[in-house]
């Protein structure tokens, strides 16, 4: 690989690794992009993103912190954060992350999708299915929001409408396991 000599470049090398899963060494060119530019948001966002892959959770969740100081409307860091708060059962957190990327982001599917899956947890199914249906409402060819929108109806025992959700889950290529299908008959 080529020598890196600015930030930008050290950003771009990084870039490639953690398209490439090489999360540690796409840290270490990420530090060295903001040690030439202490001010670089994405960079700070895309170390938080490798760390998190890396399970540094703390250390993930303090860059995705810092890219939002220094670009207070980054929504996609507070969705980012959000998901690494869930990875440490912080899913009240998580949920003031996914509501702020959403307050940023009107139209963010994915933060609509993730939110729904906390509340999900949470046993608010209702909330969730309205979190899953704006996320299909913004991308209708999302197998995923399709899926757990079903499961989220399958929590409340409604067989038909779940099972309709899991077919369309599977109709835009989503593997929806035999055994929700089944328990849905």
């Amino acid at each position: 690989m080529s020598q890196a000599n600015s930030a930008t470049d050290w950003f771009e090398r990084a870039a490639t690794k953690v398209l490439l899963k090489h999360y540690q060494e796409a840290i270490i060119d990420l530090t060295m992009a903001i040690r030439l530019k202490p001010d670089y948001a994405d960079a700070y966002y895309n170390r938080g993103f490798a760390k998190n892959h890396m399970k540094d959770f703390q250390g993930a969740i303090a860059d995705f912190t810092k890219a939002i100081d220094l670009k207070p409307n980054y929504a996609e860091a507070y969705n980012n954060r959000g998901t690494v708060k869930v990875n440490l059962g912080d899913y009240r957190g998580a949920l003031a992350n996914f509501a702020k990327a959403i307050e940023l982001n009107h139209d963010y599917a994915s933060a609509y999708n993730n939110s729904g899956l906390v509340k999900h947890r949470l046993e608010d199914h209702k909330g969730a299915i309205a979190d899953y249906t704006r996320a299909i409402d913004l991308n209708p060819d999302d197998a995923i929001a399709y899926f757990n929108r079903g499961r989220a109806y399958f929590d409340l025992g409604q067989m038909k409408t779940a099972l309709t959700d899991f077919n369309r889950s599977i109709e835009l290529g989503y593997s929806v396991p035999q055994k929700a299908l089944d328990e849905c008959k």
